[in-house]
């Protein structure tokens, strides 16, 4: 997966953790208009990847490689890539409890605190407190 793609030239830029987040809720999306399985297996695909590179010692990084970068929880202009996989993970969370259960409490505080500057992450929290 490439963060984006170059008109009549090879991609270069690997994806970053948002662009598995937003694409696996897209599948997920996918999947509820269209009861097509196949599109719920592509984002479970794409989680367990996103797991595999992005996700380091409890910590979301946004980009690995050359140019690391821990991921941002808050939400701003859109909502943020952490809070986007984490409502993914709800989907999947007999697989990926301790997943969810560290990020949320990771930033529970936070959450608390400022509901609104993380309203992707509070949405997941109060789910998953209901689990």
């Amino acid at each position: 997966l490439y963060h984006c793609a170059i008109v009549d030239g090879e991609p270069k830029i690997e994806a970053f953790l948002e662009d598995y987040a937003f694409l696996a809720k897209a599948c997920l999306n996918a999947h509820a208009v269209s009861g097509n399985y196949e599109y719920k297996a592509g984002a479970a695909r794409l989680v367990k990847s996103a797991i595999e590179k992005f996700y380091r010692n409890g910590v979301w990084m946004l980009s690995v490689g050359e140019f690391e970068t821990e991921a941002d929880a808050s939400d701003s202009s859109y909502s943020s890539p952490v809070g986007i996989m984490c409502e993914v993970l709800l989907e999947f969370a007999d697989e990926f409890e301790t997943v969810i259960s560290n990020t949320v409490s990771l930033y529970a505080s936070e959450i608390k605190k400022y509901p609104l500057y993380y309203a992707s992450l509070a949405s997941v929290y109060i789910k998953y407190r209901k689990m």
